[in-house]
């Protein structure tokens, strides 16, 4: 709500796409029929991501970004810093649904530039093995 309020440009557009429906309430079933529900709460969940940072262990010596990481270390992986990466994201740091449209999908150019859950237990495996 934060967000819409904040950025009201994004109001009209998705307001549209529900009113479009013709239904006096949108059901559960429906919402995939208003495909700016799901990048409005995507991007959401990329600036607020709900997990901020997930904890991993190596399961052998492996190299990360230019440095030696001895077996059975605890290593700190950034939701945070992933979805902010300026590398990989336009205007990171403004808010914007249609990142997430088909055709644009720059989440999708590496794993894990878009995890908000932090991606499960096998996160990174490869990266570690």
């Amino acid at each position: 709500m934060h967000l819409l309020a904040a950025n009201r440009g994004w109001q009209a557009p998705l307001r549209n796409q529900i009113i479009a429906r013709n239904n006096d309430t949108l059901s559960y079933d429906q919402l995939d029929s208003v495909p700016l529900i799901d990048r409005t709460l995507s991007d959401v969940s990329r600036v607020y991501p709900p997990v901020l940072g997930v904890m991993r262990r190596s399961i052998k010596l492996c190299e990360i970004a230019g440095h030696q990481v001895a077996a059975y270390t605890l290593v700190q992986v950034s939701i945070l810093v992933n979805h902010y990466w300026e590398q990989y994201r336009h205007d990171p740091f403004v808010f914007d649904s249609l990142r997430f449209a088909e055709g644009r999908q720059a989440h999708k150019q590496q794993p894990y530039l878009w995890a908000p859950f932090g991606g499960g237990s096998q996160v990174h495996r490869a990266a570690f093995s």
